[in-house]
């Protein structure tokens, strides 16, 4: 990791036993310090409202990978591969533009439940 990458980004990860633990969060911190990493107590309490890859890519990547029934890891490593790659600048406009609409209904609601009114 660059140190314009640890100035720029910022770790967010689930509050899951085994990410919040006391060696797993110390790590992160040597990588990325306390200030720039979202976890425990910081976490959206929408997150899969918020994460484009649960709310697109998971799903992208089960349904055009298992398209082609991997049988071994190499096949399955490949082939998401290549959906990754397949994914066009169109798709990431539309993925942006369904964030920003996300970010105004999580703002609307006042933080609460929006996932139905998308």
């Amino acid at each position: 990791m660059t140190e314009k990458e640890r100035r720029l980004f910022y770790f967010q990860q689930d509050g899951s036993t085994s990410h919040t633990s006391d060696a797993s969060l110390s790590r992160v911190h040597e990588m990325f310090t306390p200030e720039r990493t979202i976890s425990k107590d910081l976490w959206s309490p929408r997150s899969p409202d918020w994460s484009t890859s649960d709310f697109y890519l998971w799903g992208l990547l089960k349904g055009r990978v298992y398209e082609k029934n991997p049988h071994t890891t190499e096949e399955l490593k490949t082939s998401i591969k290549d959906v990754i790659n397949s994914i066009t600048t169109q798709e990431l406009t539309s993925i942006y533009m369904n964030l920003l609409k996300r970010a105004h209904k999580c703002v609307e609601v006042g933080g609460g439940h929006f996932q139905h009114l998308l």
